[in-house]
């Protein structure tokens, strides 16, 4: 993975020079050429800032080496800048905090002139309550951890120009740095993990960040830790035992949060790095990834809220038209670029300030197009509604078929089901079973049935039998009615007896589907016969007109002597899975009755 990264920060060009890192700025402090304080701005968009990319930055370490109130040059937060507080006077650790970034940028002047002026009106206590009581004329208010960074006005066209976007500095950065490290004792050179050359391994590296939505800290996480003795060997404390040169350390983090910001797309409880390699950037609408984790943007939110307009035939199927569409121009001389192509994916989250990695994978762009198309085909499934087929699902409608509520979706699970979305592997059956539970207990509760919910159960089914795990019938997007499965058609049974007794007893309110289907999916063997019976007595009678009667009546008929006998006492849960689909398959078909020359047109029980 390591390799990896190195191989993609060296195809783009991407610099990771140690002692220099890219960090949001939120505000700038101005000086005119004469070292005298004019105003202070707040940069950026709404909450953002401005990411500069090549600000100076120490290590913990060096942080240490350098003795009592060692700060980070240049850019800091306005506590140390300017002393900003929100207990009142700032502390003795403070101050000696704002000293040292002071004398920082006085010895920094031999360098870069503007700083002699610039440490002179930091120094100057008036100066420092004028900034503060110019933080304070914003709205919202300037926080004391905000980053900030100086220019001087007049110096271009745009009116300033921000010292840290120079390379006068850098020269004499790189120098302070030496002297640092001069003081701290150097580990015998070691063979360096990523480049292979004999090198003083880094006793820490940078910390990723970027994956505090996914249980990381704000302030980062590390990728390699060894802080217990029971992670060390051979007396090797802290990263050693991962021998890196600093170079090299430097050079994975900064891809890896490169990517982190620019590639990467948060899922529940993970987030997916991904790249391409041998090809230039993907369009955003070929993209495999961006395709499988979009999916439709039908404002059917697979919740059971109907959708403000009905989408297109194109629009509900955007994603696997687009699937599609690559897939052949990547077999064409369209995309031939493509061809040989490769992609890489790690799937990250964070605990306790470790980085952890939960999933990588890497192989052919075609493999991947290809598998993105057939979790699309697998996935197509016909509306609850039966008024065509349902829009393409986004994966995380999929993954939340199977909980409660997506904040209760466990890593492994998520991990399991991506792996099936893009590698084309099958679909653990523990998901298909969550994703089963979950759907009876709609029923059971009589809430709209979701799409996505029953696209994972068709999918699971399909694969178990394209991997020849399970004998099953013929899954088809709609209604299969030349099937004679057992637990398939006492699927569609019971969601014909239910339409039969709504027909019958329009303001029940608990029907048998409520009732029954739980014990019914479980041991149709048991339960059909008798609720079979009770509509043949007590419900069909009630039905009016006579040919919708007679049509009902024929249904029944027919779906009984497709089970010729019994239906099976009890079913696995693959057989419930496919008692589940007839249900919903069934309940989804839009039905003509005819009868003695007069033609009644009847549509399945509406599900909203």
């Amino acid at each position: 993975m390591l390799h990896a990264l190195k191989e993609y920060a060296d195809s783009i060009g991407l610099s990771a020079e140690p002692g220099f890192k890219s960090k949001e700025v939120k505000w700038l402090i101005l000086f005119d050429d004469k070292g005298k304080y004019t105003n202070v701005q707040r940069i950026g968009e709404g909450k953002a800032g401005v990411l500069y990319e090549r600000c100076p930055h120490l290590t913990q370490p060096e942080l240490k080496s350098g003795g009592a109130g060692c700060r980070h040059f240049l850019v800091d937060g306005l506590d140390v800048i300017v002393l900003r507080t929100t207990k009142g006077d700032a502390d003795e650790k403070l101050l000696k905090k704002h000293v040292f970034f002071v004398d920082m940028l006085r010895n920094a002047s031999s360098a870069e002139a503007s700083l002699e002026g610039i440490s002179k009106g930091l120094a100057d206590e008036s100066c420092l309550k004028k900034i503060g009581i110019d933080l304070d004329g914003f709205t919202p208010k300037a926080k004391p951890g905000d980053l900030a960074t100086f220019a001087i006005l007049g110096a271009n066209a745009e009116g300033h120009q921000t010292i840290v976007q120079n390379d006068s500095w850098h020269d004499w950065w790189r120098e302070f740095r030496v002297s640092l490290s001069q003081k701290k004792k150097v580990a015998e050179s070691r063979l360096c993990f990523l480049t292979g050359v004999d090198a003083a391994p880094a006793s820490t590296h940078p910390k990723i960040t970027g994956l505090a939505s996914v249980g990381g800290m704000a302030a980062g996480d590390v990728y390699a830790s060894f802080k217990q003795a029971s992670f060390q060997s051979y007396g090797l404390s802290q990263s050693e035992n991962a021998a890196m040169s600093e170079d090299a350390a430097k050079l994975y983090t900064t891809t890896l949060n490169n990517l982190i910001r620019e590639k990467s797309e948060r899922l529940a409880s993970s987030r997916i790095v991904f790249w391409y390699s041998g090809t230039k950037e993907v369009p955003a609408e070929f993209d495999p990834l961006q395709l499988v984790l979009g999916g439709s943007n039908s404002k059917d939110d697979d919740a059971g809220q109907k959708e403000e307009a009905p989408p297109s035939d194109r629009e509900v199927a955007a994603a696997h038209l687009s699937a599609r569409k690559l897939l052949t121009s990547i077999r064409s001389s369209d995309r031939a670029d493509l061809l040989n192509s490769t992609y890489r994916a790690m799937t990250l989250s964070a605990n306790s300030g470790r980085v952890v990695v939960r999933d990588w994978m890497e192989g052919q762009f075609e493999d991947f197009a290809k598998n993105i198309d057939q979790w699309f085909e697998d996935l197509r499934i016909t509306k609850r509604d039966g008024s065509g087929i349902a829009p393409d699902p986004k994966f995380l409608a999929v993954l939340g078929g199977t909980v409660r509520d997506l904040k209760d979706v466990t890593a492994p699970n998520e991990v399991s089901l991506w792996q099936a979305a893009v590698r084309g592997s099958p679909i653990p059956s523990h998901l298909a079973a969550c994703a089963l539970a979950r759907f009876r207990i709609d029923l059971i509760q009589d809430r709209p049935t979701r799409h996505a919910q029953v696209s994972l159960l068709k999918a699971f089914l399909i694969r178990l039998k394209k991997e020849g795990l399970k004998q099953m019938p013929e899954l088809t997007t709609e209604l299969n009615e030349q099937t004679d499965n057992p637990a398939y058609v006492s699927g569609r049974v019971l969601a014909l007896l239910g339409q039969i007794q709504k027909k019958a007893i329009p303001s029940i309110k608990v029907g048998v589907v409520e009732s029954y289907y739980a014990s019914a999916s479980v041991s149709p063997g048991l339960i059909l016969g008798r609720l079979i019976r009770t509509a043949l007595i007590a419900h069909l009678p009630k039905i009016k007109p006579d040919p919708l009667r007679k049509w009902f009546d024929n249904q029944l008929s027919g779906l009984i002597g497709i089970l010729n006998e019994s239906p099976k006492r009890t079913l696995t849960m693959e057989e419930q899975t496919l008692f589940a689909l007839g249900y919903y398959q069934q309940r989804a078909k839009r039905s003509n009755s005819v009868s003695t020359g007069a033609e009644a047109t009847e549509s399945t029980e509406d599900e909203s």
